[in-house]
């Protein structure tokens, strides 16, 4: 994967004499759980970023911060500073995807993907699965029969390497029932919620496929799974924790 940290280290090494700043200062935003590493290392990222503008470790690092709490412009000028240094580095190029599919523009998220020629079979192999996981729901998104054909094909070509196989199995799912199969479907959403039961999305879908199919007793019964989740993730996807293994991979 092609990374870079620039300036010898030098950078790093001054911005963890600003380690203890978190023990007293408190970072903006910070109001979901981080633990305190992850806050010392976006911290020193700041810092090394201020010093070395071309620092793509670091840039990333506060592109992925600013994604997790929804600060999409602040995320999207990180991206693009890494871009503009690191034409095709791959990181920031799904980063910026990414913000990109956070405010709707699916089709410019998929334009950009391409303009950077960031396809799965050519990408770094751990960005591959995730990287066709993008792809399939951008294309999913764009709607049509190739386009859900393309999709199913990514995921499928994937899905023994994800890290999270519970989102291929709902963005199958997603695939599969826009192309009429609601059983098909509803194995799919089962899949994910074996994979994930404290994930909400599945319970979601097979409740409205149920309902769908005149299955009202089993819609009923996952709308009361939902409640009884405990401490339920209402995200469609693990998006922010999948960029920061990457990140924290380029770090090391």
């Amino acid at each position: 994967m092609a990374l870079h940290r620039e300036n010898g280290g030098k950078g790093w090494r001054l911005a963890r004499m600003a380690l203890l700043c978190w023990l007293v200062l408190p970072i903006a935003g910070t109001a979901l759980a981080h633990t305190p590493e992850e806050k010392a290392f976006y911290l020193q990222s700041r810092i090394v970023l201020n010093l070395n503008p071309r620092d793509a470790v670091a840039g990333n690092a506060v592109g992925v911060w600013h994604l997790e709490y929804n600060e999409l412009a602040q995320s999207r000028a990180a991206f693009e500073g890494v871009l503009s240094h690191h034409p095709r580095e791959p990181i920031a190029a799904v980063g910026l995807a990414l913000v990109l599919m956070a405010t709707g523009a699916n089709a410019e998220a998929l334009t950009h993907l391409d303009a950077q020629g960031l396809q799965p079979a050519t990408a770094p192999e751990g960005m591959r699965p995730f990287l066709s996981l993008v792809r399939a729901r951008l294309l999913f998104h764009a709607g049509g029969a190739e386009n859900l054909r393309l999709a199913r094909a990514l995921l499928e070509g994937t899905m023994a390497g994800a890290a999270n196989p519970h989102d291929h199995h709902y963005w199958l799912g997603r695939i599969t029932e826009a192309e009429g199969d609601l059983a098909g479907a509803a194995a799919h959403h089962e899949q994910a919620i074996a994979a994930d039961p404290f994930w909400l999305q599945p319970y979601t879908r097979l409740a409205q496929i149920h309902r769908a199919r005149g299955e009202h007793a089993q819609a009923n019964k996952r709308l009361k799974d939902i409640v009884e989740l405990n401490n339920p993730s209402p995200y469609p996807n693990n998006d922010i924790s999948v960029m920061w293994r990457f990140v924290m991979r380029g770090a090391q």
